[in-house]
């Protein structure tokens, strides 16, 4: 009984001016599902872009992307502004991270989609650029296994309780 649309906005600043600027973020841009790690799973993420880098934990990812978090003391915040300034959208950078699953570790390459300011501090969108190679193709399918495995658990307890 519900209906799903899609809505696409031809001007982010005429939308932000109208709903305020938290309201863009609320729209899955991403094109595909996007899961979160789960409780247990504290994914930690290695991002290098030019000379620069940085380390934080996976917030949610789809097999088109991820949104990330940056760790600052072991303790999950998104990135302060004085640092995100050198990180802006369509910078690339590479992502280097571990699935819960997975037996190697991923290098991924990946380019900044958006940066959402969320009260102090800034939380980014990056897309995943899959190449042709073997390699890659293989840590494509290892991300859409887990996003699979996840997707699976939360249907699993979405049905658990309704049953409940």
């Amino acid at each position: 009984g519900r209906r799903v649309c899609q809505f696409r906005f031809a001007d982010v600043v005429d939308f932000e001016a109208t709903f305020g600027p938290g309201a863009f973020g609320r729209f899955n841009r991403r094109r595909a599902f996007r899961v979160v790690p789960g409780d247990r799973d504290k994914i930690e993420i290695e991002l290098t872009w030019g000379e620069k880098g940085s380390s934080g934990r996976l917030a949610d990812i789809s097999v088109t992307g991820m949104g990330i978090g940056i760790t600052v003391d072991g303790i999950t915040v998104d990135l302060a502004p004085e640092v995100g300034g050198t990180l802006v959208p369509l910078d690339r950078l590479t992502l280097s991270f571990r699935l819960p699953g997975c037996d190697t570790r991923m290098r991924i390459m990946g380019i900044v989609r958006n940066r959402n300011l969320k009260s102090k501090s800034i939380c980014y969108g990056v897309d995943f650029e899959w190449g042709q190679s073997d390699e890659s193709q293989q840590q494509a399918e290892a991300v859409r296994g887990y996003v699979m495995r996840q997707q699976r658990s939360m249907l699993e307890r979405s049905a658990w309780i309704r049953r409940g």
